[in-house]
């Protein structure tokens, strides 16, 4: 009796552990990656205002964010092999989006994605003043009194 009730805790805790750690470990991933993504965006738009391509201004990014946040560093790079090695370099930025879940990547990758297939250059896609959106979503309503 012992034996069964220990054998059948082994396995709840065999089935259920593995799934528990992933998720942990995935929720970390990315408060760290929505942690670091306002410096990655500014260094996007640093390096689009500079005159630097969209794979060129990637490659930057996974470079200097290494030390800062390597988790932005890595998606970066990830994204940049994708480009390299997809036929559709719009697919690939969309790919981060999907890959990582978060609706601010999806909007940003969206974004590039219609600049790609537009060929809008990558400083009127990214302006300054436009990066917040992908931060904070809508704009908040301020009334003021009059």
């Amino acid at each position: 009796m012992t034996l069964t009730l220990v054998s059948a805790l082994g396995v709840i805790i065999g089935l259920l552990l593995p799934d528990a750690v992933v998720t942990r470990l995935r929720t970390r991933y990315l408060v760290r990656l929505e942690r670091g993504l306002p410096d990655g965006l500014d260094m996007m738009v640093i390096c689009a205002e500079a005159g630097l391509g969209m794979g060129t201004a990637l490659a930057r990014v996974a470079e200097e964010m290494r030390p800062a946040n390597p988790v932005v560093a890595e998606e970066s790079r990830l994204t940049l092999a994708e480009m390299a090695v997809l036929n559709d370099r719009r697919q690939a930025l969309l790919n981060l989006g999907e890959r990582t879940g978060l609706d601010t990547l999806k909007r940003f990758a969206a974004t590039l994605a219609q600049a790609l297939r537009y060929g809008t250059p990558l400083a009127s896609a990214l302006p300054a003043q436009d990066v917040a959106r992908y931060l904070d979503g809508p704009a908040p309503l301020y009334f003021v009194a009059a």
